[in-house]
């Protein structure tokens, strides 16, 4: 109780109630500075912006006659602040410079003006000479137009209740380790920045003031105070730590889950019984069937069957959208863009708390004791028959319930709802333990023969392989343990499995709970994308309870939660290899950087839904992390990404840009390594631990001999417009940071103005930095706010002894 009280702590800590909501346009900007102005980048549909004929690629010039600031340097920050002082109703006329296409009269290769430029065209051709050239030619030009908007008010969250602040699910408080806080109250006070530093934190709990429906409250909990993020990281590792080493881990795990994500913790289904026949046992399987459909049926009671079609027939392309341009919004195609909209509205109606309840209902087939049981009974009662490629075969509402045997067994199209299978080196290329295909369902005719009764709505599948180095390969998507408008569970025993997948494979979920529980040997798992707990609108959870695994993908794989989603990776033990990059080149232009949404990201839909929450947590080992941008612990868009590494083995960690512990546009992101001399890198920077954009990050190692590489610039502790980052090295060793710009810096502010706060803490050791303004024994105070602390001794005797005192410089801005 007091791990999950400490988790929750950080959501009744900063009450305060909710905003005034202010006026709306319904836009999405970025600062340009020829001409100074507003880019337009993005209209939403059926907003006041649209509704007044704003476009994207206008640039917003002035507003009321008023010209914004002559460089880019506060535009930003002016043209919100204009728009603050105005109410829902006001009308306001935007001067923006559009780009028209328009003809143009050309003599002899001049531009000749011309009010109608076909008749002078024609004049001109009248009046020329032998040998000139008359031209009408389309040019586009940039024209001053001026756009009248009537503002509107900020949409309404819908699911979020108004004082979701004191809303938890659990009762009681506990205090952690507040000695950080302890510390950066104290360097405030010195540097006299406490007015800024609140003017920050009250910015940041304005980002909640109209919640959408996907919003997490832990990740607005820990972003409205984020001095709780790194005990609230912590409670979440030691959590799901210990629910997945005991006997029953999906069913702990999905329970912890439950309580991160809100939905309230269903009760665990008691563990099943064995010693009995095959008859009784396909009988309670059946019963947690309909167990797991009741709760799949409450879950999605408010869409219609024409609303499931709907997802079922288009659920591919919001995918494919994410995977060609990763903002929906932009996308060129506007169909699909309104049909993506019309998915996300209606997802924004299905009962997420249903959907795990429906997954937590199938877990007692996830327990080991079970399994073995299980597969000693079918073993005994069987005989020499155990040895057939099907053994016996029972009907259920669900479809099939099959008992495969010890051989070699290809599981085809035609394979059941359920497959037991008793050992051996098996194939699937069926759905494998997934619940998505809108599959017939058969039943028996009088006269014995199988006829198709209906097709299921919701459709459930489970695998309960139990022996054998088997290999699990999908050509097609939601396969392997995966759910799309329905549950899937895939168990496998024993053995050197492999996995393949091309999309939406290995715990993959879209509207719809996924789990992948593999207990041991050295596994191999690949796939393209949405792989290995992917989850959009959905529960992705992949549990591998030990063996030296490898998990290989191109882009949104091991542990990815896009908006609504709730995703884990869990690896219990082993030296593993994480690697997701390589078929995406990035959206920033770089040559030779890939992007990768991976390993612990939490991704929203910029703009309009919020990203969920998401884990990757390793136990032990020796382990090499490798992936491209937007990876390795953090969130985009109210997204909370974590990644843990349990282990006091040296782990490798390289990134791109945007990796361990980051966060970006109003997000959260943490990493917390517990030991071992590790390395960490990036292909480019922006990497352990920083925060873009009124977002909060941490990033901590807590032992060993480390190496810091920074790369190009925004590492190690940064932050900016009004962004929040902690770094901490807690281990006292001698670490090494090869960065030369320099650790816990923070700034530019011109996105909204107001400042931020970095603080980057080294605790002990003899350290080496690169950076010219970086020391050991040192406290440097920079502008905008960053704090470099490197300390003799931990924070807490610092705090205690007063030591930090005579470390302290403080630099004043030039």
């Amino acid at each position: 109780m007091r791990k999950a009280a400490l988790l929750f702590f950080v959501l009744v800590l900063f009450g305060g109630g909710l905003f005034a909501e202010g006026a709306w346009l319904g836009v999405n900007i970025q600062a340009v500075s020829k001409p100074a102005g507003i880019l337009v980048t993005n209209v939403v549909s059926g907003s006041p912006a649209a509704r007044g004929g704003l476009r994207p690629g206008d640039v917003i010039v002035e507003v009321d006659g008023e010209t914004l600031e002559n460089d880019e340097e506060g535009v930003l920050a002016t043209f919100r602040k204009k728009l603050a002082e105005r109410n829902p109703g006001d009308e306001t006329v935007f001067t923006v410079l559009r780009k028209v296409r328009k003809l143009a009269l050309f003599v002899n290769g001049r531009e000749v003006p011309a009010e109608d430029p076909e008749a002078a065209w024609r004049r001109e051709l009248d009046e020329a000479g032998d040998g000139d050239a008359v031209e009408l030619k389309a040019v586009v030009k940039a024209e001053r137009v001026k756009v009248t908007v009537v503002l509107g008010e900020r949409p309404k969250g819908k699911g979020i209740s108004p004082n979701w602040q004191g809303d938890v699910p659990f009762a009681g408080l506990a205090e952690g380790d507040d000695s950080y806080r302890k510390l950066a109250e104290a360097l405030i006070a010195e540097a006299g920045i406490g007015t800024q530093f609140r003017d920050q934190m009250a910015r940041l709990a304005r980002c909640h003031e109209s919640p959408d429906a996907f919003r997490k409250r832990l990740m607005m909990g820990v972003h409205t105070n984020p001095f709780s993020l790194e005990d609230t990281a912590r409670a979440v590792r030691d959590m799901l730590s210990e629910a997945a080493a005991g006997d029953r881990p999906l069913s702990g795990v999905l329970g912890v889950l439950a309580g991160m994500n809100w939905y309230g913790v269903p009760p665990a289904s008691a563990p099943l019984k064995t010693g009995l026949d095959p008859k009784a046992h396909v009988e309670r399987i059946t019963s947690l069937l309909k167990e797991a459909a009741r709760h799949l049926d409450r879950a999605f009671a408010a869409l219609s069957d024409e609303e499931i079609a709907f997802v079922r027939k288009n659920r591919a392309a919001l995918g494919e959208a994410l995977v060609n341009h990763i903002y929906l919004h932009i996308d060129p195609d506007k169909k699909r863009f309104e049909n993506n909209m019309k998915i996300i509205e209606t997802a924004a109606r299905v009962n997420f708390a249903e959907l795990l309840a429906a997954e937590r209902a199938l877990a007692p087939l996830a327990d080991r004791a079970y399994l073995e049981g299980l597969k000693k009974d079918l073993l005994a009662a069987y005989g020499d028959d155990a040895s057939k490629a099907v053994v016996a075969q029972f009907d259920s509402p669900f479809g099939p319930i099959v008992i495969g045997g010890t051989g070699h067994t290809w599981y085809r199209d035609t394979a059941g709802a359920v497959i037991i299978d008793l050992g051996g080196p098996d194939f699937y290329t069926c759905n494998a333990g997934s619940g998505a295909a809108f599959r017939p369902v058969y039943k028996r005719s009088k006269d014995g023969r199988e006829q198709k009764d209906r097709p299921l709505r919701l459709p459930i599948g489970v695998v309960l392989e139990l022996g054998g180095d088997d290999a699990y390969e999908s050509t097609r998507g939601w396969e392997q343990g995966s759910g799309s408008l329905g549950c899937g569970l895939l168990v496998d025993l024993e053995g050197d499995d492999e996995y393949v997948s091309i999309r939406w494979g290995q715990a993959a979920s879209f509207l719809g709970s996924a789990a992948l529980v593999d207990f041991g040997g050295d596994d191999t798992y690949r796939g393209r994308e949405f792989c290995q707990a992917a989850a959009v609108f959905g529960l992705s959870a992949l549990l591998d309870m030990g063996g030296n695994d490898r998990y290989e993908g191109d882009e949104f794989c091991q542990s990815l939660a896009g908006a609504g989603g709730a995703s884990l990776l869990y690896d219990a033990a082993g030296d593993d290899s994480y690697y997701c990059k390589g078929s995406y080149p990035t959206n920033y232009g770089d040559p030779g950087i890939f992007d990768a949404w991976a390993q612990g990201a939490a991704l929203g839909f910029r703009g309009i839904a919020s990203g969920g929450i998401a884990v990757l947590l390793d136990g032990a080992g020796k382990d090499r992390y490798e992936a491209g941008n937007f990876s390795q612990g953090g969130g985009y868009y109210f997204g909370f990404g974590m990644m843990f590494d349990r282990g006091r083995k040296g782990d490798y960690y390289m990134g791109s840009r945007y990796a361990q512990g980051f966060s970006a546009h109003t997000a959260v992101g943490a990493f917390i390594d517990e030991g071992g001399d590790d390395h960490y890198g990036t292909r480019q920077g922006v990497a352990q631990g920083l925060a873009w954009d009124e977002s909060v990050s941490l990033f901590a190692d807590d032992a060993g001999n480390d190496v810091y590489e920074g790369g190009s610039g925004f590492s190690q502790g940064a932050s900016a417009h009004n962004g929040f980052c902690i770094f901490a090295d807690r281990g006292g060793g001698d670490d090494v940071y090869l960065y030369k710009a320099g650790q816990g810096r923070a700034g530019g502010n011109d996105y909204h103005g107001g400042t931020s706060f970095s603080l980057f803490i080294e605790e002990g050791g003899n350290d080496r930095y690169t950076a010219p303004k970086s020391a050991d024994n040192l406290i440097r105070i920079f502008p905008e706010y960053g704090v470099f602390a490197d300390l003799p001794a931990p924070v807490s005797r610092m705090l205690a002894e007063g030591l930090w005192k005579d470390l302290v410089k403080v630099e004043k801005r030039k």
